[in-house]
């Protein structure tokens, strides 16, 4: 219930936000969100309904899998840092996770995510970077080696990360703006928190 409480505020505060963005590991939680908003709004229906039920904006690239083990997701918590790219990862540090990737030794660059996750984990993120299909992707490699498609991917990773990394080191440095931002956020959490449980306390009898 408390990871699914900022959902419901979430979507019922931000100008009656209906599409939420999430990973492949989050859907479950939003699927109850939906139950849980459906079920109160059929059950405090008088006024019509408070929550609206979320939909899941996914994209073909919300799962993408560790570089050292192509069975598990890739993890901001695994111990292994060189097995995801952080947003704030330098060029150099982006090329020697992905030159160390897990792959496999099958000659040629194919698509096949059940029997070749590794590979197709890089192609997949080539995609992503180039806006492309995966499978289309990798019929440009099919005659070439895993190295090759390793320095693409590195190379198109940093290219799409490097503008928001300049934007990041600049506010970075702008301290008062960030905590002017924090508190104003801070604010209007709270005022829009507290109008929805007004209507809450409302429906259900409490005031």
């Amino acid at each position: 219930m408390l990871r699914l409480s900022p959902e419901l505020y979430g979507i019922s505060n931000f100008r009656r936000a209906t599409h939420v963005p999430v990973g492949e590991d989050q859907t479950q939680h939003l699927e109850l969100t939906r139950d849980l908003a459906d079920s109160f709004n059929k059950t405090f229906k008088s006024k019509g309904p408070l929550f609206p039920l979320p939909v899941l904006v996914g994209s073909p690239s919300r799962r993408i899998l560790s570089f050292k083990d192509s069975s598990s997701k890739m993890s901001k918590s695994a111990p292994d840092v060189s097995s995801r790219i952080l947003l704030t990862d330098s060029p150099s540090q982006i090329k020697a996770k992905i030159r160390g990737a897990v792959t496999d030794s099958i000659q040629g660059i194919t698509y096949d995510p059940i029997n070749r996750p590794g590979t197709a984990n890089l192609l997949t993120i080539l995609a992503a970077c180039t806006n492309e299909d995966a499978a289309k992707v990798a019929s440009r490699y099919e005659d070439q080696g895993h190295g090759v498609l390793k320095a693409d991917v590195a190379e198109a990773v940093t290219e799409l990360l490097r503008k928001p990394q300049e934007e990041f080191a600049r506010i970075r440095e702008e301290r008062v703006y960030l905590v002017q931002v924090a508190d104003e956020g801070a604010r209007k959490a709270k005022e829009l928190s507290n109008e929805t449980m007004r209507h809450v306390r409302e429906r259900v009898g409490l005031c």
